[in-house]
Protein backbone atom coordinates (compact mmCIF):
# COMPACT_ATOMS: atom_id res chain seq x y z
CA UNK A 1 0.00 0.00 0.00
CA UNK A 2 2.63 2.59 0.89
CA UNK A 3 4.55 1.18 -2.15
CA UNK A 4 2.13 2.36 -4.54
CA UNK A 5 0.71 5.50 -3.00
CA UNK A 6 -2.80 3.56 -1.65
CA UNK A 7 -4.15 5.69 -0.47
CA UNK A 8 -2.51 8.73 -1.77
CA UNK A 9 -3.80 11.05 0.24
CA UNK A 10 -1.80 12.97 2.96
CA UNK A 11 1.46 11.03 2.63
CA UNK A 12 -0.04 7.72 4.56
CA UNK A 13 -1.13 8.87 7.66
CA UNK A 14 -4.64 7.02 7.04
CA UNK A 15 -2.35 3.56 6.68
CA UNK A 16 -1.00 4.82 9.94
CA UNK A 17 -4.21 5.25 11.72
CA UNK A 18 -5.46 1.60 10.23
CA UNK A 19 -2.55 0.17 11.80
CA UNK A 20 -2.61 1.79 15.13
CA UNK A 21 -5.77 -0.02 15.99
CA UNK A 22 -4.27 -3.15 14.03
CA UNK A 23 -1.19 -3.34 16.18
CA UNK A 24 -2.28 -1.24 19.17
CA UNK A 25 -1.67 -3.58 22.20
CA UNK A 26 -0.41 -2.66 25.28
CA UNK A 27 1.93 -5.40 26.48
CA UNK A 28 3.42 -5.46 23.08
CA UNK A 29 4.08 -1.53 23.39
CA UNK A 30 5.87 -2.37 27.05
CA UNK A 31 7.89 -4.59 25.54
CA UNK A 32 8.86 -2.13 23.39
CA UNK A 33 9.43 0.22 25.29
CA UNK A 34 11.50 -1.66 27.91
CA UNK A 35 14.42 -1.93 24.99
CA UNK A 36 16.48 0.88 24.68
CA UNK A 37 15.73 1.39 20.70
CA UNK A 38 12.29 1.23 21.48
CA UNK A 39 12.17 3.96 24.63
CA UNK A 40 13.95 6.16 22.75
CA UNK A 41 11.63 6.31 19.42
CA UNK A 42 8.87 6.91 21.86
CA UNK A 43 10.92 10.23 23.31
CA UNK A 44 12.09 11.09 19.48
CA UNK A 45 8.35 10.81 18.54
CA UNK A 46 7.41 13.25 21.92
CA UNK A 47 10.54 15.45 20.49
CA UNK A 48 7.84 16.77 17.85
CA UNK A 49 5.83 18.65 20.58
CA UNK A 50 8.01 20.99 22.32
CA UNK A 51 10.11 21.58 18.68
CA UNK A 52 6.19 22.53 17.24
CA UNK A 53 5.07 24.81 19.87
CA UNK A 54 8.81 26.87 19.58
CA UNK A 55 9.20 27.23 16.02
CA UNK A 56 5.57 27.48 14.79
CA UNK A 57 3.26 29.83 15.52
CA UNK A 58 0.37 28.06 14.26
CA UNK A 59 0.19 24.21 13.48
CA UNK A 60 -1.21 22.94 9.80
CA UNK A 61 -1.17 20.50 7.50
CA UNK A 62 1.65 21.92 6.58
CA UNK A 63 3.76 21.23 9.62
CA UNK A 64 2.34 17.65 9.78
CA UNK A 65 3.57 17.24 6.19
CA UNK A 66 7.23 18.44 7.41
CA UNK A 67 6.97 16.34 10.93
CA UNK A 68 6.45 13.17 8.40
CA UNK A 69 10.32 12.28 8.78
CA UNK A 70 9.72 11.91 12.78
CA UNK A 71 5.98 10.70 12.74
CA UNK A 72 6.34 7.84 10.06
CA UNK A 73 9.08 5.81 12.21
CA UNK A 74 6.13 5.00 14.47
CA UNK A 75 5.92 2.20 11.66
CA UNK A 76 9.24 1.07 13.96
CA UNK A 77 6.61 -0.13 16.19
CA UNK A 78 4.12 -1.68 13.72
CA UNK A 79 7.21 -3.99 12.06
CA UNK A 80 8.01 -4.93 16.00
CA UNK A 81 4.54 -5.93 16.72
CA UNK A 82 3.60 -7.46 13.45
CA UNK A 83 6.15 -9.79 13.05
CA UNK A 84 6.45 -10.74 16.90
CA UNK A 85 6.83 -14.81 16.25
CA UNK A 86 9.08 -17.04 14.30
CA UNK A 87 6.38 -18.19 11.56
CA UNK A 88 5.49 -14.44 10.77
CA UNK A 89 9.44 -13.94 10.78
CA UNK A 90 9.43 -17.06 8.18
CA UNK A 91 6.04 -15.76 6.26
CA UNK A 92 7.54 -12.13 6.24
CA UNK A 93 10.35 -13.10 4.33
CA UNK A 94 8.82 -15.15 2.00
CA UNK A 95 6.66 -12.64 0.66
CA UNK A 96 9.34 -10.10 0.61
CA UNK A 97 10.42 -12.17 -2.64
CA UNK A 98 6.93 -11.25 -4.27
CA UNK A 99 7.15 -7.71 -2.92
CA UNK A 100 10.44 -7.10 -4.56
CA UNK A 101 9.94 -9.33 -7.94
CA UNK A 102 5.92 -6.48 -8.54
CA UNK A 103 7.79 -3.44 -7.26
CA UNK A 104 10.63 -4.33 -10.20
CA UNK A 105 8.03 -5.33 -12.82
CA UNK A 106 5.83 -2.75 -11.47
CA UNK A 107 8.86 0.36 -12.29
CA UNK A 108 10.21 -1.89 -16.18
CA UNK A 109 6.19 -1.12 -16.61
CA UNK A 110 6.54 2.40 -15.94
CA UNK A 111 9.78 2.55 -18.67
CA UNK A 112 7.05 1.13 -21.06
CA UNK A 113 3.31 2.61 -20.22
CA UNK A 114 2.59 5.66 -19.00
CA UNK A 115 1.46 4.64 -15.84
CA UNK A 116 1.56 8.27 -14.02
CA UNK A 117 -1.11 9.64 -16.25
CA UNK A 118 -3.59 6.62 -16.06
CA UNK A 119 -6.53 7.78 -13.96
CA UNK A 120 -7.78 8.86 -11.20
CA UNK A 121 -5.84 10.84 -9.67
CA UNK A 122 -6.38 11.56 -6.02
CA UNK A 123 -4.97 14.70 -4.18
CA UNK A 124 -2.41 15.22 -7.35
CA UNK A 125 -1.11 11.62 -6.62
CA UNK A 126 -1.38 9.07 -9.42
CA UNK A 127 -3.21 5.55 -8.45
CA UNK A 128 -0.81 3.40 -10.30
CA UNK A 129 2.50 5.59 -11.40
CA UNK A 130 4.05 6.30 -8.17
CA UNK A 131 7.67 5.68 -9.15
CA UNK A 132 9.04 7.98 -6.46
CA UNK A 133 12.45 5.83 -4.42
CA UNK A 134 11.25 3.03 -6.28
CA UNK A 135 15.38 2.43 -6.15
CA UNK A 136 14.74 1.21 -2.35
CA UNK A 137 12.95 -1.52 -3.20
CA UNK A 138 14.40 -2.80 -6.89
CA UNK A 139 18.26 -3.20 -4.99
CA UNK A 140 16.85 -5.71 -2.31
CA UNK A 141 16.97 -8.35 -4.94
CA UNK A 142 20.59 -8.56 -4.70
CA UNK A 143 20.94 -8.81 -1.13
CA UNK A 144 17.60 -11.09 -1.27
CA UNK A 145 18.89 -13.04 -3.99
CA UNK A 146 22.75 -13.68 -1.89
CA UNK A 147 21.22 -14.61 1.48
CA UNK A 148 18.21 -17.13 0.39
CA UNK A 149 19.71 -18.34 -2.64
CA UNK A 150 20.07 -22.21 -1.55
CA UNK A 151 16.02 -21.90 -0.49
CA UNK A 152 14.93 -20.24 -3.78
CA UNK A 153 16.08 -23.11 -6.05
CA UNK A 154 17.32 -22.41 -9.30
CA UNK A 155 13.74 -21.08 -10.93
CA UNK A 156 12.87 -18.50 -8.63
CA UNK A 157 16.86 -17.45 -8.38
CA UNK A 158 17.38 -17.42 -11.82
CA UNK A 159 13.71 -14.71 -12.36
CA UNK A 160 14.85 -12.54 -9.34
CA UNK A 161 18.58 -12.16 -10.90
CA UNK A 162 17.46 -11.26 -14.38
CA UNK A 163 14.93 -8.97 -12.88
CA UNK A 164 17.22 -7.59 -10.81
CA UNK A 165 19.79 -6.73 -13.37
CA UNK A 166 17.08 -5.39 -16.06
CA UNK A 167 16.03 -2.91 -12.79
CA UNK A 168 19.32 -1.58 -12.07
CA UNK A 169 20.01 -0.86 -15.74
CA UNK A 170 16.48 0.81 -16.17
CA UNK A 171 15.70 2.41 -13.27
CA UNK A 172 18.35 2.20 -10.85
CA UNK A 173 20.97 5.28 -10.36
CA UNK A 174 24.05 6.33 -8.34
CA UNK A 175 22.33 5.94 -4.99
CA UNK A 176 21.18 2.16 -6.19
CA UNK A 177 24.62 1.14 -6.92
CA UNK A 178 25.74 2.68 -3.51
CA UNK A 179 23.08 0.54 -1.85
CA UNK A 180 23.92 -2.84 -4.06
CA UNK A 181 27.76 -2.12 -2.92
CA UNK A 182 27.19 -1.66 0.67
CA UNK A 183 25.15 -5.14 0.59
CA UNK A 184 27.70 -6.73 -1.13
CA UNK A 185 30.35 -5.96 1.62
CA UNK A 186 28.10 -6.75 4.02
CA UNK A 187 27.67 -10.35 2.72
CA UNK A 188 31.18 -10.73 2.34
CA UNK A 189 32.35 -9.73 5.55
CA UNK A 190 29.73 -12.23 7.19
CA UNK A 191 30.91 -14.83 4.11
CA UNK A 192 31.30 -17.92 6.56
CA UNK A 193 27.40 -17.77 7.60
CA UNK A 194 26.77 -18.20 3.34
CA UNK A 195 30.10 -20.55 2.79
CA UNK A 196 28.67 -22.94 0.75
CA UNK A 197 26.06 -21.18 -1.14
CA UNK A 198 28.72 -17.83 -1.63
CA UNK A 199 31.42 -20.80 -3.61
CA UNK A 200 28.92 -23.10 -4.92
CA UNK A 201 26.35 -20.37 -6.84
CA UNK A 202 26.99 -16.90 -6.03
CA UNK A 203 30.73 -16.48 -7.35
CA UNK A 204 30.15 -18.38 -11.04
CA UNK A 205 26.92 -16.50 -11.10
CA UNK A 206 28.89 -13.67 -10.50
CA UNK A 207 31.49 -14.37 -13.25
CA UNK A 208 28.70 -14.89 -15.61
CA UNK A 209 27.13 -11.67 -15.41
CA UNK A 210 30.10 -10.13 -15.63
CA UNK A 211 30.59 -11.56 -19.09
CA UNK A 212 27.74 -11.40 -20.07
CA UNK A 213 27.36 -7.40 -19.69
CA UNK A 214 31.03 -7.21 -21.34
CA UNK A 215 29.94 -9.30 -24.39
CA UNK A 216 26.68 -7.20 -25.07
CA UNK A 217 28.54 -3.82 -24.38
CA UNK A 218 30.77 -5.08 -27.16
CA UNK A 219 28.71 -6.38 -29.75
CA UNK A 220 25.88 -4.79 -28.98
CA UNK A 221 26.97 -1.29 -28.01
CA UNK A 222 24.36 0.75 -29.52
CA UNK A 223 21.23 -1.57 -28.56
CA UNK A 224 18.87 -0.03 -25.88
CA UNK A 225 20.50 -2.62 -23.55
CA UNK A 226 24.06 -2.14 -24.04
CA UNK A 227 23.71 1.87 -23.44
CA UNK A 228 22.56 1.36 -20.23
CA UNK A 229 25.28 -0.91 -19.30
CA UNK A 230 27.60 2.32 -20.89
CA UNK A 231 25.20 4.25 -18.77
CA UNK A 232 26.00 2.54 -15.42
CA UNK A 233 29.56 2.69 -15.97
CA UNK A 234 29.56 6.42 -16.09
CA UNK A 235 27.33 6.51 -13.31
CA UNK A 236 29.66 4.71 -11.08
CA UNK A 237 32.23 7.36 -12.41
CA UNK A 238 29.48 10.29 -11.24
CA UNK A 239 29.85 8.88 -7.71
CA UNK A 240 32.67 10.41 -6.89
CA UNK A 241 33.73 12.40 -9.86
CA UNK A 242 32.23 14.56 -12.76
CA UNK A 243 31.48 12.44 -15.47
CA UNK A 244 31.79 14.21 -18.84
CA UNK A 245 28.80 11.93 -19.98
CA UNK A 246 26.04 12.99 -17.62
CA UNK A 247 26.67 16.43 -17.00
CA UNK A 248 23.04 16.68 -15.62
CA UNK A 249 24.17 14.26 -12.96
CA UNK A 250 27.28 17.11 -12.06
CA UNK A 251 25.30 19.77 -12.02
CA UNK A 252 22.79 18.00 -9.62
CA UNK A 253 25.50 16.56 -7.04
CA UNK A 254 26.65 20.31 -6.76
CA UNK A 255 23.13 21.73 -6.65
CA UNK A 256 22.97 18.97 -3.73
CA UNK A 257 25.87 19.94 -2.15
CA UNK A 258 25.06 23.68 -1.87
CA UNK A 259 21.72 23.21 -0.76
CA UNK A 260 23.31 20.95 2.12
CA UNK A 261 25.85 23.50 3.18
CA UNK A 262 22.99 26.04 3.39
CA UNK A 263 20.40 24.39 4.95
CA UNK A 264 23.62 23.50 7.89
CA UNK A 265 24.39 26.67 7.90
CA UNK A 266 20.83 28.35 8.34
CA UNK A 267 20.44 25.37 11.00
CA UNK A 268 23.07 26.31 12.81
CA UNK A 269 22.45 30.23 12.94
CA UNK A 270 18.78 30.06 14.14
CA UNK A 271 19.18 26.82 16.66
CA UNK A 272 21.67 23.64 16.65
CA UNK A 273 19.82 21.75 19.14
CA UNK A 274 15.96 21.58 18.21
CA UNK A 275 16.66 22.94 14.28
CA UNK A 276 14.09 25.43 12.07
CA UNK A 277 10.90 23.14 12.97
CA UNK A 278 8.01 21.83 10.74
CA UNK A 279 6.65 25.20 9.55
CA UNK A 280 8.65 26.37 6.77
CA UNK A 281 10.36 24.62 3.43
CA UNK A 282 14.05 23.94 4.36
CA UNK A 283 14.97 24.83 0.70
CA UNK A 284 13.58 25.89 -2.69
CA UNK A 285 10.19 24.70 -3.57
CA UNK A 286 11.69 22.95 -6.76
CA UNK A 287 13.18 20.31 -4.70
CA UNK A 288 10.80 20.40 -1.97
CA UNK A 289 13.27 18.42 0.40
CA UNK A 290 16.70 18.47 0.47
CA UNK A 291 17.36 15.04 -0.73
CA UNK A 292 19.19 13.60 2.16
CA UNK A 293 16.95 12.36 5.05
CA UNK A 294 19.60 13.03 7.83
CA UNK A 295 19.86 16.15 6.72
CA UNK A 296 15.88 16.91 7.11
CA UNK A 297 16.12 15.60 10.84
CA UNK A 298 18.61 18.23 11.36
CA UNK A 299 17.10 20.77 10.14
CA UNK A 300 13.86 20.58 11.62
CA UNK A 301 15.13 18.71 15.11
CA UNK A 302 18.24 19.79 15.08
CA UNK A 303 21.37 18.07 16.77
CA UNK A 304 19.04 16.58 19.46
CA UNK A 305 16.93 14.53 16.69
CA UNK A 306 19.49 13.75 14.78
CA UNK A 307 21.36 12.28 17.84
CA UNK A 308 17.89 10.36 18.51
CA UNK A 309 17.46 9.39 14.71
CA UNK A 310 21.25 8.24 14.79
CA UNK A 311 21.09 5.74 17.69
CA UNK A 312 17.84 4.03 16.07
CA UNK A 313 18.63 3.59 12.71
CA UNK A 314 22.27 2.86 13.37
CA UNK A 315 21.53 1.43 17.11
CA UNK A 316 19.77 -1.78 15.28
CA UNK A 317 22.16 -2.91 13.07
CA UNK A 318 25.20 -2.41 15.69
CA UNK A 319 22.80 -4.92 18.23
CA UNK A 320 22.37 -7.49 15.45
CA UNK A 321 25.95 -7.42 14.36
CA UNK A 322 27.20 -8.07 17.63
CA UNK A 323 24.82 -11.42 18.12
CA UNK A 324 24.55 -12.39 14.75
CA UNK A 325 27.71 -14.73 14.68
CA UNK A 326 26.24 -16.26 18.02
CA UNK A 327 22.67 -17.23 16.79
CA UNK A 328 23.20 -21.43 15.82
CA UNK A 329 19.72 -21.62 13.76
CA UNK A 330 20.48 -21.29 10.29
CA UNK A 331 17.12 -19.65 9.37
CA UNK A 332 17.62 -16.16 11.77
CA UNK A 333 21.32 -16.08 11.02
CA UNK A 334 19.94 -15.48 7.27
CA UNK A 335 17.33 -13.53 8.37
CA UNK A 336 19.69 -11.00 10.34
CA UNK A 337 21.96 -10.80 7.81
CA UNK A 338 19.50 -9.80 5.31
CA UNK A 339 17.88 -6.89 7.82
CA UNK A 340 22.13 -5.86 7.90
CA UNK A 341 22.23 -5.95 4.21
CA UNK A 342 19.22 -3.77 3.97
CA UNK A 343 20.56 -0.94 6.23
CA UNK A 344 23.17 0.33 3.25
CA UNK A 345 19.97 -0.20 0.77
CA UNK A 346 18.13 1.91 2.60
CA UNK A 347 20.23 4.67 4.52
CA UNK A 348 22.91 4.81 1.49
CA UNK A 349 19.91 6.21 -1.09
CA UNK A 350 18.68 7.77 2.26
CA UNK A 351 21.53 10.30 2.03
CA UNK A 352 20.95 11.26 -1.17
CA UNK A 353 17.11 10.93 -1.59
CA UNK A 354 14.09 11.73 0.76
CA UNK A 355 14.03 8.13 1.58
CA UNK A 356 12.71 8.59 5.29
CA UNK A 357 10.38 11.13 4.44
CA UNK A 358 8.47 10.07 1.65
CA UNK A 359 5.85 7.27 2.25
CA UNK A 360 6.35 5.46 -0.36
CA UNK A 361 9.83 4.78 1.46
CA UNK A 362 9.33 5.36 4.76
CA UNK A 363 6.29 3.21 6.17
CA UNK A 364 8.32 0.21 4.41
CA UNK A 365 12.01 1.46 5.60
CA UNK A 366 10.71 2.04 9.31
CA UNK A 367 8.55 -1.70 9.00
CA UNK A 368 11.92 -3.32 8.24
CA UNK A 369 13.90 -1.35 10.67
CA UNK A 370 10.69 -2.88 13.57
CA UNK A 371 11.10 -6.42 12.43
CA UNK A 372 14.54 -6.08 12.56
CA UNK A 373 14.26 -4.81 16.83
CA UNK A 374 12.14 -7.49 17.22
CA UNK A 375 14.07 -10.48 15.53
CA UNK A 376 17.04 -8.72 17.56
CA UNK A 377 14.85 -8.97 20.68
CA UNK A 378 14.20 -12.65 20.60
CA UNK A 379 17.40 -13.38 19.54
CA UNK A 380 19.37 -11.55 22.76
CA UNK A 381 17.27 -13.07 25.04
CA UNK A 382 18.82 -14.81 27.85
CA UNK A 383 19.25 -18.99 28.25
CA UNK A 384 17.22 -19.29 24.49
CA UNK A 385 18.57 -22.34 23.14
CA UNK A 386 16.80 -22.16 20.29
CA UNK A 387 18.66 -18.72 18.83
CA UNK A 388 22.17 -18.64 21.23
CA UNK A 389 24.75 -20.51 20.97
CA UNK A 390 26.22 -21.12 24.65
CA UNK A 391 29.12 -23.30 23.87
CA UNK A 392 32.36 -22.82 24.55
CA UNK A 393 35.07 -21.17 21.95
CA UNK A 394 38.42 -22.06 21.92
CA UNK A 395 41.03 -18.83 22.03
CA UNK A 396 44.08 -19.13 19.93
CA UNK A 397 46.40 -19.83 23.58
CA UNK A 398 44.62 -22.91 23.49
CA UNK A 399 42.49 -22.04 26.60
CA UNK A 400 39.20 -21.94 27.36
CA UNK A 401 36.79 -18.45 26.59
Amino acid sequence: MAYMGWPPLFGGEITIILFTFAFLRWRTFFSFIQRPIGLICVFYLLLTVPIIIITCSDVGISSMRFASVVYYTIFIYFGYAALDSRLKQRFFMDAMYYAIILSICHALLGRMVPLHEIPPLINGVPLFGNFDHVQVYNILAVPYLLVFLPRLGVRKSLLLAVLAVLGQLFTGGRAAQLGIIGSLVVVLWYRRILKKSLVKYIVPCGIILIFLCAFIYTFFQKSAIGTRIQRQGYLLVAIWSDSPHLPGKAGAKKHRMKMWQEIFTETMRIDPWLGQGFRNSLVEEEFYHPHNSFLTIFGRMGLLGLSMASVIYFGIPIGIARRIRAVKDNEFRRYLLFYLCYVPCALLVGLTAPTLVSPYSALVCNFIFGGALRLHHAVSQENNDLYVSHEPRSCPAGGIT
